[in-house]
């Protein structure tokens, strides 16, 4: 019952309808189970290699050739689920179906204290109630059987806990524990879905920079450079083509391209508080910062190919990621200096009086 107490009654309610939703579902004839939930084929390749490592043959779907197709912590949840397969087939399923319930149930209750602590009650119970019952999400997150239930849950789990350090950091300094949390946190967001690790790297950044203008600017830039290049080598190949043949030399263009463009926006001051200078030598900073990086990017990929490291690569793309990057991080100093504090460059000013040489705009 004390453990009880520690759920508010609309937590409980949740939990209790998502439970009893999946365990009406759970407990129904065999045929619904591929026919209504496990409709993709995906999420019988991971239930297969987690049967044939229980059975021991191994990391293998066939039970013959290793695979590595899959995302790590999703099928380490498969495999005790699936070791029951020896005793009956449609059993895991039925298993399966409920630990996506609680993890529905787990991500639901996380955004409604969220969106409470940050708005009010009344929203917070319309988004969590929206997260769990909404058919468009509860399709395409819970019902194919693939890892999107533990990597959705992971996701809100670190904005939860960024959201607690935030406020916490304000008042007083963050504790070591907090930090081992939070990088534990982002180590399951990392093994929950492979591709989150962009997004590990963006929330340990804005924790490490707290207290600085990079701090705002660097997590958008970072996002920005993701989203050019792809958008570029996509609008380039065309969809169809980036999917079948560039999505993995993107993947090297913009590892790449995240690291030569934020230290040429470092060096060249384009990190610095957008009203620490006029707006006119931001911009100039900034965009000779992306020129300079386009160039040297364009080098060192060719360079990469050369020596058979890169993939093939639409070269053209280069120069519309130029062009769409430096529009998009223009447009975010822009708006940085219109909706800035509007104290901070005199504050600057007073601090570049007393010493010429401090670092205190950066």
């Amino acid at each position: 019952m004390n453990f009880l107490k520690r759920f508010p009654p609309f937590e409980i309610l949740l939990i209790t309808v998502i439970a009893g939703i999946h365990l009406y579902a759970a407990f129904s004839d065999a045929y619904n189970f591929p026919n209504s939930w496990f409709t993709r084929d995906d999420a019988y390749y991971y239930f297969k290699v987690a049967q044939n490592i229980t059975e021991g043959h191994g990391i293998t779907f066939d039970g013959i050739n290793l695979t590595n197709g899959y995302h790590p912590l999703w099928m380490l949840v498969c495999i005790p689920v699936f070791a029951l397969a020896r005793f009956d087939l449609i059993l895991p399923l039925r298993v399966m179906l409920l630990i996506m319930a609680g993890f529905n149930a787990a991500t639901a209750i996380l955004i409604y204290r969220l969106v409470k602590n940050n708005l009010s009650q009344a929203v917070a119970m319309l988004a969590a109630s929206f997260w769990a019952f909404n058919f468009y999400i509860h399709n395409n997150v819970y019902e194919f059987g693939l890892e999107t239930p533990l990597a959705a849950f992971a996701i809100v789990l670190f904005i939860y806990k960024l959201s607690q350090i935030e406020k916490d950091w304000r008042k007083q300094p963050v504790t070591p524990k907090q930090l081992m949390t939070l990088a534990g946190i982002a180590t399951l967001v990392m093994f929950s879905r492979l591709d989150l690790v962009f997004l590990a790297i963006i929330g340990g950044a804005w924790i490490i920079l707290r207290g600085k203008p990079i701090r705002f600017l660097l997590p958008l830039d970072i996002v920005i450079i993701f989203l050019s290049m792809t958008t570029s080598v996509a609008l380039r190949t065309g969809i169809p083509v980036y999917n079948s043949l560039f999505a993995a030399a993107t993947v090297q263009a913009v590892i790449v391209a995240l690291v030569v463009k934020i230290i040429a926006l470092y060096f060249l001051g384009a990190y610095q508080h957008p009203r620490g200078d006029s707006v006119s030598k931001t911009l100039l900073q900034t965009g000779l910062a992306l020129t300079i990086s386009a160039v040297i990017l364009t080098g060192l990929y060719l360079l990469l190919a050369q020596l058979g490291i890169g993939r093939d690569f639409p070269r053209s793309a280069f120069i519309i990621d130029l062009g769409l990057s430096t529009f998009l991080i223009l447009a975010l100093r822009l708006a940085g200096y219109w909706f800035g504090n509007k104290q901070i460059k005199s504050k600057v000013m007073r601090i570049k009086k007393r010493n010429p040489f401090s670092p205190a705009s950066l």
